[in-house]
């Protein structure tokens, strides 16, 4: 029996996440291990898809994970990576130049974006979306030479504002609702996947939730298309694999 993947971008992603989700599988006597990994950082915002070095760097990290865990490319079914959005589909006039914020600050309410260097960050979350509709398109990752399945999933701006309507959390933050959501959700299985129903409400199904058209009009709603992930993971929706 294989093993299934979560990348995510950080440890708070991780401890949110891992516990509904394994006993999610485990209620249905699926077998597959299921293994999580922070990979410390957002993959899809480096490099870029032109040169093909996005998807290098989430091959690297993936390498990275089984060399780690003594694992070889054969033994994963698939790979389900996470990311935050970070409003990379909104229009340029939402990105707000000022001076009063150390960071970016969304209000998603105003479907704008506080930032001290608002043409900056405007350019480099287009370069990010670009590489995710890139590696969607793809929908594989070739690793010593096999073919694995490579879902993408999303949260709005971030895992923070779709769970909690909280975008701009820090750190001690995050690692609080973090805590709080696993000690609620971990052995909870209908209310959690009530939760990704509300959050895919409206998506449609894995690839229409990656419809461009969609995704511009919706850059600061609270959403996410997980639920979509699994349904690929357990077979419940098919999509042709390249």
């Amino acid at each position: 029996m294989g093993a299934i993947l979560f990348l995510v971008e950080g440890v708070t992603d991780k401890t949110t996440l891992e516990a509904p989700i394994c006993h999610y599988f485990s209620s249905l006597s699926d077998e597959r291990r299921i293994f999580f990994h922070a990979a410390n950082g957002d993959l899809t915002a480096k490099g870029s898809a032109k040169s093909v070095s996005t998807r290098d760097a989430i091959k690297k990290e993936v390498s990275s994970f089984l060399s780690m865990m003594k694992l070889k490319a054969k033994d994963l079914d698939a790979i389900l990576e996470l990311t935050d959005l970070d409003a990379c589909f909104a229009k340029e006039e939402s990105y707000v130049q000022s001076e009063e914020v150390s960071r970016q600050t969304y209000l998603p309410e105003k479907k704008m974006v506080y930032v001290e260097e608002a043409a900056g960050l405007y350019q480099s979350r287009k370069r990010k979306a670009d590489n995710l509709l890139f590696l969607v398109e793809g929908r594989t990752l070739w690793l010593e030479r096999v073919k694995i399945p490579h879902y993408l999933c999303y949260f709005s701006i971030n895992l923070e504002h779709a769970l909690y309507d909280a975008p701009n959390c820090k750190m001690h933050e995050k690692k609080s609702l973090a805590f709080a959501f696993e000690e609620k959700y971990a052995e909870n299985v209908e209310d959690f996947l009530s939760l990704l129903e509300k959050l895919q409400k409206g998506r449609g199904n894995y690839l229409d939730s990656w419809n461009l058209k969609l995704l511009k009009e919706t850059p600061y709603q609270r959403a996410s298309n997980l639920l979509s992930g699994i349904h690929c993971l357990l077979g419940e929706e098919k999509i042709p694999l390249f």
